[in-house]
């Protein structure tokens, strides 16, 4: 139950993180478009410490798979996971336990394009390691300002550039719904069902 809820902890910590860089971004473009067309000068409009803030948020975001694989490692003890292990390990691991047309191998599986995206994100952002680009708004030759964005291509992981507020907004909906089924499938491949041997006291009738 603590480690359930240190996950759950984890992910309010996160999304107030990518909820503040959002409303950060929201700030700044509202602003700017208000001087946008009124005879004042502007500059062009920028986050200012956005590769930072990215930084936090990855950050974060790994503590939650960390703490996710602290429950793993509980159902499987003996299988050389730990705390510091990543999913595409404990994918390889279940897929020998139970194949790879089982419904918690597929599960896994199509986890691990996310889960290795936001590890080479959290890897190259935090050792400041080549790969990993985090755009403030930019002003583009047809005169537009694009809006920021994030791109990656870091040891096998690769994230075509995209809004970055567009992408922080799926890591919630992302780290919930993988938490969740991580768990049902955890519950149900390590179920053991007990006999409950139920009493009944004799009526009176009976006992005459």
């Amino acid at each position: 139950l603590n480690l359930t809820l240190d996950i759950i902890q984890e992910l309010a910590i996160l999304e107030s993180e990518i909820q503040s860089y959002l409303s950060k971004e929201k700030e700044v473009s509202e602003e700017y478009e208000s001087k946008r067309d009124k005879p004042v000068s502007y500059a062009i409009p920028s986050i200012g410490n956005a590769k930072n803030r990215c930084t936090t948020i990855f950050q974060k975001a790994d503590h939650i798979e960390q703490s996710l694989m602290k429950i793993i490692t509980l159902f499987y003890p003996n299988d050389g996971l730990t705390q510091q292990s990543h999913f595409p390990k404990f994918y390889q691991i279940i897929e020998k336990k139970y194949g790879e047309k089982d419904s918690f191998t597929e599960f896994v599986n199509s986890t691990l394009e996310f889960m290795k995206t936001i590890r080479g994100l959290r890897n190259a952002l935090d050792h400041q390691l080549n790969g990993v680009e985090i755009y403030d708004f930019e002003l583009v030759p047809n005169s537009d300002v694009l809006a920021p964005s994030i791109e990656l291509d870091f040891k096998g992981s690769k994230l075509e550039r995209q809004s970055l507020s567009e992408f922080l907004k799926v890591l919630i909906p992302n780290y919930i719904n993988i938490c969740e089924m991580t768990i049902v499938h955890l519950a149900g491949r390590n179920f053991v069902p007990t006999i409950c041997l139920l009493y009944t006291s004799p009526s009176p009738r009976d006992r005459q």
